[in-house]
């Protein structure tokens, strides 16, 4: 999985903008999503949360809920603690330094999120590992919210998003070497897999609230029985 040092945290913010069409919408509506379903006073669980974006679209959102934000990335939470402290609503939340495979002991939660984490790991197990440790992580009933690269075979997607990032960057060979990249290093799902292991683990049929070419995002609940 992606590793983020210092110099990778410092520059997230800009870098991302470039890389996924329809960032910061793709955020707020994920926000929506869940404020529409959850309780006033949720708690969230928000697995590699990175610089924080989700963090604080939902705390500026919903003023009673609180959140438990977990990252590897030591470089990564500093970020979001900063954003936190600056916007006043750090003492609702509890920063965790560890994958969310890794973490105990947090309890049950109405909501959870991933945004970009699933789509760096392979899918020889980790991302069965991964989203099991997210969905029992929800309480019975409970919403979870994820964003991702997403497998197509649609060639004219794919074009359009390399087109895109030449815009993006206004510059060819980076949009190039971005798609290069892109495809080395990434394990995207379909919907078929992402059904099937949705699914697997109780959850409902995901059902999709953002598409940014081939960026998306779906949300699914976990089953009351």
């Amino acid at each position: 999985m992606r590793q983020f040092e210092a110099k990778d945290a410092e520059t997230y913010d800009f870098r991302i903008q470039r890389l996924v069409p329809g960032y910061d919408l793709m955020h707020g509506l994920g926000c929506r999503v869940l404020k529409s379903v959850l309780p006033d006073r949720a708690r969230v669980l928000l697995a590699g949360v990175g610089t924080g974006k989700e963090l604080a679209e939902m705390a500026e959102a919903c003023p009673f809920w609180r959140f438990v934000a977990v990252d590897p990335s030591s470089a990564m939470l500093d970020r979001a603690m900063m954003r936190a402290r600056k916007a006043e609503f750090v003492d609702r939340v509890s920063f965790v330094e560890s994958t969310i495979e890794d973490c105990e002991g947090l309890g049950e939660f109405e909501g959870a999120t991933s945004y970009l984490v699933s789509h760096f790991l392979p899918d020889d197990g980790g991302k069965l590992k991964y989203f099991s440790a997210l969905t029992k992580s929800l309480k019975k009933g409970g919403l979870l919210v994820c964003s991702d690269f997403f497998d197509t075979n649609e060639v004219m997607i794919t074009k359009a998003y390399s087109e895109w990032l030449g815009d993006s960057f206004a510059d060819e060979e980076k949009a190039k070497q971005v798609m290069g990249h892109i495809s080395r290093s990434f394990h995207p799902l379909n919907d078929e897999r992402l059904s099937g292991l949705l699914g697997g683990l109780g959850m409902g049929l995901p059902q999709e609230y953002f598409s940014g070419l081939v960026y998306r995002g779906f949300f699914a609940s976990k089953s009351e029985g």
